[in-house]
């Protein structure tokens, strides 16, 4: 996400990315958050924007930062927008589902295959999926799931046709169930 913040605020355009709680910092700390408290980070960079005296505010999100973007969207704060790349709505490998009770018995799974860094940018990204925060995605995954019909404002819904993991289906099952179409 770095790469569009850059690029975007290379264009004239404020942008704030905040590091989500139990992102970046060790894979334990993971394990101390909920989806809440993940969103409640959204809400405060919103508040610090909307501050900041910025008159049109869009939401963007990867994957499972595209799910509190709707979230925050259905939750009308004050955006003019949303931009949801890759939204984890239909999964593709069936293990995930089975997260909330995996927890209690493994902590993580190794990633396969991760860059370093991408364009010469150092990527902020663990090495493993911490089990207890796949079962947060869940969780919100369905909330959203639940709330897309209270998004009544524009969206972008952006995904790769060769997705793996978060499957291109689940782009359209979000347009098809926004608020805003």
């Amino acid at each position: 996400m770095r790469l569009l913040g850059n690029f975007l605020n290379e264009k004239g355009y404020s942008i704030t990315a905040p590091l989500l709680p139990g992102h970046g910092t060790k894979p334990e700390d993971m394990m101390k958050c909920t989806w809440q408290d993940w969103y409640k980070e959204l809400e405060s960079a919103v508040t610090y924007l909307t501050k900041q005296n910025c008159t049109k505010i869009y939401l963007i999100g990867l994957s499972m930062g595209s799910l509190i973007a709707l979230y925050g969207a259905a939750q009308k704060l004050p955006i003019s927008g949303v931009v949801a790349m890759a939204p984890p709505i239909h999964l593709g490998p069936k293990i995930i589902y089975a997260a909330p009770i995996i927890k209690y018995f493994k902590k993580s799974v190794k990633k396969e295959d991760i860059a370093e860094s991408i364009d010469g940018i150092q990527r902020v990204a663990y090495s493993e999926h911490i089990i207890h925060g796949v079962h947060e995605l869940l969780k919100l995954r369905k909330e959203v799931k639940r709330s897309l019909a209270d998004i009544k404002k524009p969206a972008l819904i952006v995904h790769s046709k060769d997705d793996r993991l978060c499957l291109p289906s689940s782009a359209q099952y979000v347009h098809d169930r926004l608020g805003s179409s």
